[in-house]
């Protein structure tokens, strides 16, 4: 298990305990104890257990980088972090739960969800404002049902984005052509119907992947303008 005692070491702004074998949970006294922090690695262990991410917001108010994919923790996410926060990855594990209204990405630049358990809808709020710096999105390999929100347009910066292995149905937002910096679009797996014309304007595409829906009809021609920026 991770050591409490490391909670002595109240002038640490680093920590990197990945791809270790450690297991149990992360300790509380661990957390409340470090607020110099900065970054923490604690990938690819096997840590399980709820996270108290109310915790990590109200003591760790300097954490910039938090990374806990490829264990086995579970429980909600509130979706409501620290505003310093830039790199939240949080990747296969056994998160579940709702995407829930009072979701924010505040400053971020990568959020990383993938390969959990998260259900319903995506809410089209956690979009309204995006970061300048937010470049990566991967919701991938969840249970996520209904449309694309629109308001993804709204992420003019964003250069992934993964949306594949999930529920999701209805046409692909015209608003995603917005995202000209926007290098792979990710979606394959679902229950899309169609690709809208304005997808021509991604001069930055250098990959897609729209597999396994339920498009039908013709290849779009204007696909052949994709990544010609």
């Amino acid at each position: 298990s991770i050591p409490i005692h490391l909670g002595n070491c109240t002038n640490l702004e680093e920590l990197d305990l990945s791809h270790n074998s450690l297991s149990s949970t992360i300790p509380l006294e661990f957390i409340g104890a470090l607020p110099n922090m900065v970054q923490i690695d604690l990938s690819s262990n096997s840590l399980s257990g709820n996270i108290d991410f109310e915790m990590f917001s109200q003591n760790l108010t300097s954490l910039m980088f938090l990374n806990l994919s490829n264990n086995l923790f579970s429980g909600h996410i509130p979706f409501v972090f620290s505003s310093t926060l830039i790199v939240l990855d949080l990747s296969n594990n056994f998160f579940d739960g709702s995407l829930t209204t009072q979701a924010s990405i505040g400053a971020m630049m990568m959020n990383l969800l993938g390969t959990n358990q998260l259900i319903g809808e995506i809410p089209h709020n956690l979009f309204t404002t995006c970061g300048s710096s937010f470049q990566e999105l991967d919701l991938s390999w969840n249970l996520l049902w209904g449309t694309i929100p629109s308001t993804l347009g709204n992420c003019r910066s964003l250069e992934v984005l993964s949306l594949s292995r999930n529920k999701l149905s209805g046409n692909v937002p015209h608003e995603l052509g917005k995202l000209t910096t926007l290098r792979s679009l990710i979606l394959g797996d679902n229950n899309l119907i169609d690709l809208p014309y304005e997808l021509r304007k991604l001069v930055s595409l250098v990959y897609l992947d729209v597999k396994r829906n339920k498009l039908s009809g013709s290849i779009p021609t204007f696909l052949g303008n994709m990544g010609q920026g």
